[in-house]
């Protein structure tokens, strides 16, 4: 979960998802974690299952809200069955989504990619991106990459930080 969602612990990206090999214990691990990061503002999700893994979306609950709010996003949302005037229903939307599909492409806009990327990736099939970094980026490039090199630095500190023994709520900012 550190090196995944640490710009989300860090309150940089509006969310994470990873995928968690579960044991025994695998549902009580998970449980714990979201209690101990709901305090700090971090929701933790099961957003598929199957044998072997668990997909986890941790993210930042006020900062969905926001960006389900951002001028275009709601119309594009709508258009494809979400009530994005609503957090929770769009997370389940998303959910339903993602039993008929691995990864439904606006998938990158509950992680805080913007609307410009998701529609860029959507209108060219993935090709013909101007950076690719955390996802394909086609505007504002020099903003993202400074963006994705903060995830970077993010990633590189919250790791040193676990492995000396801090603990994950101690990392959430």
């Amino acid at each position: 979960m550190v090196k995944s969602c640490s710009p989300t612990l860090a309150g940089l990206k509006t969310g994470n998802l990873f995928r968690y090999a579960y044991g025994e214990n695998g549902s009580e691990e998970v449980e714990k974690c979201a209690k101990e990061l709901r305090r700090k503002g971090i929701e933790i999700t099961v957003m598929r299952r199957d044998r072997e893994y668990t997909l986890i979306y941790v993210y930042r609950r006020k900062h969905l809200y926001n960006d389900l709010r951002k001028e275009g996003v709601g119309d594009f949302l709508s258009g494809i069955g979400y009530d994005h005037t609503d957090v929770d229903a769009s997370i389940e939307r998303l959910r339903e989504r993602m039993r008929y599909e691995e990864f439904p492409h606006e998938v990158g806009l509950f992680l805080g990619y913007p609307l410009h990327d998701v529609l860029g990736f959507i209108n060219n099939n993935g090709r013909e991106c101007k950076f690719c970094g955390c996802w394909k980026v086609y505007d504002n490039e020099h903003q993202i990459k400074e963006q994705f090199m903060q995830f970077k630095e993010c990633r590189k500190t919250f790791l040193e930080r676990y492995n000396a023994g801090a603990r994950l709520q101690q990392l959430a900012i």
